[in-house]
């Protein structure tokens, strides 16, 4: 005899899987460079989650200084993924002399063992900032990633 799951309990299961794949979608995509220390694993949630990633070693050559994946970054108006925290701060805030006016920055402040698991839990949160931030002026994304925090900077 085969048992299966009661025909209200599948649908209810098909719905809610449905309304999940339509959240994805309808979520503002974001655009993302992952620096040259950032492991592959961070760029395959993003992109699991469908977010375009450009990594900077398909891109730009090996060694390009941060300046210069700024300047990529912003020419793609994207946000830039790194655990070079300190340089990227500098030449990406938003009181730098020479301002990148379209590129945001996602720092992790955390081991990089730890990355993927933080992003895991993290990912929806930044999703939302992210949609929230494109209905203002200043649509970029500027966040940390600690071992035990998300701060956003608005």
């Amino acid at each position: 005899m085969r048992t299966s799951k009661p025909r209200s309990a599948t649908s209810a299961t098909n719905v809610a899987r449905v309304q999940a794949e339509q959240l994805v979608l309808t979520t503002p995509r974001m655009r993302l460079v992952t620096d040259e220390m950032v492991p592959d694993s961070i760029g395959k949630v993003l992109e699991a989650r469908h977010h375009k990633v450009y990594r900077v070693r398909d891109y730009l050559k090996q060694g390009t200084p941060d300046d210069g994946v700024a300047r990529f970054a912003n020419q793609v108006q994207a946000i830039v993924v790194t655990w070079n925290v300190k340089h990227f701060r500098q030449l990406l805030g938003r009181k730098h002399p020479t301002p990148v006016p379209k590129a945001g920055m996602i720092a992790f402040n955390c081991e990089e063992a730890d990355g993927r698991g933080r992003l895991d839990t993290l990912i929806e949160v930044i999703e939302a900032e992210f949609a929230h931030l494109q209905t203002r002026s200043d649509k970029r994304l500027f966040a940390d990633i600690g071992a035990d925090y998300l701060r956003i900077w608005r």
